[in-house]
């Protein structure tokens, strides 16, 4: 388990105490859910003491994202149209997040041609 894994006193406390309190999990998680990149930055005693064999085990596969198609086909033939919203987020530091795909495409410049499967 992740805990056991800590350095740390406080960050092995935490880690247990996350990994046994739903409510604490799910607070900690609420606004945008927690990439293994903030796991190191809010436990840095995890540093150097996670393989990359139970990282690839812990981690979630990718899913795919859905936005919205906002154009019809009949009207545009090959082309398509997408409604995307940008996703800004923070974890309560001052460090402002993004989303990925979804800030990719909002910088996209109108006119640029992008390949994509759908």
């Amino acid at each position: 388990d992740l805990a056991s894994l800590a350095t740390s006193t406080k960050d092995n406390a935490m880690l247990k105490e996350l990994g046994t309190n739903k409510a604490e999990y799910d607070k900690m998680i609420s606004l945008c859910g927690m990439k293994w990149m903030d796991v190191f930055d809010i436990f840095p005693s995890l540093s150097g003491q996670v393989t990359l064999s139970f990282l690839l085990s812990s981690m979630k596969m990718n899913h795919p994202r859905s936005y919205s198609i906002a154009s019809c086909k009949a009207c545009v033939g090959s082309e398509i149209d997408l409604v995307v919203g940008s996703f800004f987020f923070s974890r309560g530091g001052s460090k402002i997040e993004v989303g990925v795909c979804s800030n990719f495409l909002t910088n996209v410049t109108f006119g640029d041609e992008i390949t994509f499967k759908i």
